[in-house]
């Protein structure tokens, strides 16, 4: 089985690295498969500061909270399927953690967004 891993380095740069898991032995690595055009399009969204308004950052964290909803099926079988991983151990550990996390974030997010007095 081989897993696929998509890192970025300091400088945005995209790698994929394929790991064969019967070894844990890199089969390919540091390979530019070249999604700058998809970065620079992040890096243009961040300098024009529209990561910095609330309701992108709310929109954002839902649309992530929705995808997790309705692919939860989807995850957890692949979960068992590249893990071995019993469904319910899998929300606990992974899906479930991350619906609740995104939450505790929606939750939160007005007030560690909100200005505060520095003396």
């Amino acid at each position: 089985m081989t897993y696929i891993l998509y890192i970025l380095d300091r400088d945005f740069k995209g790698y994929l690295i394929l790991i064969h898991c019967n070894f844990c032995k890199p089969m390919e690595s540091k390979r530019d498969f070249g999604f700058e055009r998809d970065l620079e399009h992040m890096r243009e969204c961040y300098r024009k500061g529209r990561t910095k308004e609330a309701s992108w950052r709310v929109s954002q964290l839902k649309g992530l909270q929705k995808f997790l909803k309705e692919k939860e099926n989807e995850v957890l079988m692949a979960l068992k399927q590249d893990l071995g991983k019993h469904p319910a151990e899998a929300f606990r550990d992974e899906v479930g953690i991350l619906i609740k996390s995104l939450s505790f974030v929606l939750g939160n997010l007005k007030q560690w967004m909100s200005s505060k007095k520095v003396m």
